[in-house]
């Protein structure tokens, strides 16, 4: 999270699942769907459903959504050991909404550290 209320929450489960929220003062878009990892360091979100959600103090990730359509997300991924705690750090190389290029809705990196 940023200063403003503004940040981004990612989860990627065992199973392959993934949700994505991103921040942005009093509302939230969320995307859900599966990610994949190709090459060896690149996380690929294929985003099945979304939604923007009018509080983001109140997101609910079980209804709402709408279906998504040639939605995805290429991020570079490293993990950086250097500061104790593990982090994982993303880098958006392609980001795909609705067919069209969106650049520009993720941060240059962002540094994800495991929570819980």
């Amino acid at each position: 999270m940023y200063s403003g209320r503004y940040g981004f929450e990612f989860t990627f489960t065992k199973n392959y699942r993934a949700i994505c929220v991103m921040y942005l003062r009093s509302h939230a878009y969320v995307f859900r769907g599966v990610y994949t990892i190709e090459e060896g360091d690149r996380i690929r979100f294929n985003v099945s459903d979304m939604k923007n959600e009018k509080s983001a103090g109140h997101i609910n990730l079980k209804s709402g959504f709408v279906k998504a359509s040639s939605s995805y997300f290429i991020f570079h991924a490293g993990l950086d050991r250097s500061r104790g705690r593990p982090t994982l750090v993303l880098k958006p190389e392609r980001i795909i909404i609705d067919g069209r290029n969106s650049d520009g809705y993720f941060e240059p990196e962002m540094r994800l550290e495991k929570s819980g």
